[in-house]
């Protein structure tokens, strides 16, 4: 009964704070550019899990093991929250949420070990009908966004994608705590690079209390509290039940940036919407025996042969794998 009580406090947890990421990330935007943000986000959060980990005794990385955690860091987290962030000054964090909810069809497209089972296919169809949808009732809505953000976001969630199917296929060393600290601690250096690197710039002074507010939020409850309380789930519930934040997070995104942000979706992107995450949910509850290793990582029709140099690296084993702790937690 306890155990019950723990579990459903938990999904919560990560619920709200992956799900409400989105509108901070906007809030913070206000006066703190997006590359800047997302990099202080992670240097903090990072260093303060790394710390944390090393104080435990854990031993640190070598050499190899940190360029293996830097592949990672690029795909889940420069790729995937920084480019969120970046999307985000032109679209509205509910959409960015949902166009990011297509990673588990990305997924499913790009692993190619396993035959998908027929559910697995009908959520592809779906998932992507729902996503094309989506995407059109935007770009011709009386709300017009700017498409090449919705492609970046789309990219993103590709890339997000790549990141969790090589992560996923090694064993990595080291604890959730030290993996996912020392993957936070690069990404916040690469993107504090790249906001120099892309000439953003910032006066200390004109930063707003919101965005300094958002940017703490993002620190401590999307990143702090909401990776103790996946890696709590992650340890003690089913990947069917850890994965439900793919399509959960999305629908509270939307409804905090309708109610908080003033922001608006017009009812065939809600309809798109629902339908994106009708086949996101066939991908999840797909059965473990029916064509897919686990609900969270199905497989494809398709076999693609990659390089040599990533068959090797895979088999080897990247460090710094977060397995399936989110991108954008």
């Amino acid at each position: 009964m306890r155990k019950s009580w723990y579990l459903a406090a938990a999904l919560g947890v990560v619920y709200v704070a992956w799900g409400s990421t989105f509108l901070a990330i906007k809030v913070g935007l206000e006066s703190i550019p997006p590359y800047t943000l997302m990099g202080v986000r992670f240097l903090l959060a990072g260093s303060l899990l790394y710390a944390l980990a090393r104080s435990r005794g854990e031993v640190p990385y070598d050499p190899r093991s940190w360029r293996d955690a830097a592949v990672l860091a690029f795909l889940l987290l420069v790729c995937g929250a920084g480019a969120v962030a970046w999307a985000e000054q032109w679209v509205p964090s509910g959409l960015a949420a949902l166009l990011g909810a297509s990673s588990p069809l990305w997924v499913q497209s790009l692993d190619g070990r396993r035959q998908p089972s027929g559910r697995v296919l009908l959520g592809l169809l779906v998932g992507f009908a729902g996503v094309a949808l989506l995407v059109g009732s935007s770009v011709t809505g009386a709300d017009r966004v700017a498409l090449p953000a919705m492609a970046v976001l789309l990219l993103s969630a590709l890339a997000w994608a790549g990141g969790i199917l090589l992560s996923s296929r090694t064993l990595a060393k080291g604890s959730e705590l030290l993996r996912s600290g020392s993957q936070m601690l690069l990404a916040g250096l690469m993107l504090c690079a790249l906001a120099g690197l892309s000439g953003e710039q910032m006066e200390l002074a004109r930063i707003s209390s919101r965005s300094l507010l958002a940017l703490l939020y993002l620190t401590v409850v999307g990143s702090l509290l909401g990776f103790s309380a996946f890696s709590w789930l992650a340890r003690n519930a089913s990947p069917a039940v850890a994965s439900t934040h793919s399509y959960v997070n999305p629908v509270i995104a939307m409804a905090l940036g309708t109610t908080l942000g003033g922001e608006s979706l017009a009812l065939s992107a809600v309809l798109a919407a629902l339908l994106a995450l009708a086949g996101v949910a066939l991908i999840l509850g797909a059965p473990p025996g029916g064509g897919a290793s686990t609900p969270f990582l199905p497989r494809s029709p398709f076999r693609p042969r990659r390089p040599r140099w990533l068959r090797t690296w895979a088999r080897r084993g990247p460090a710094g794998a977060t397995g399936r702790f989110s991108a954008l937690g």
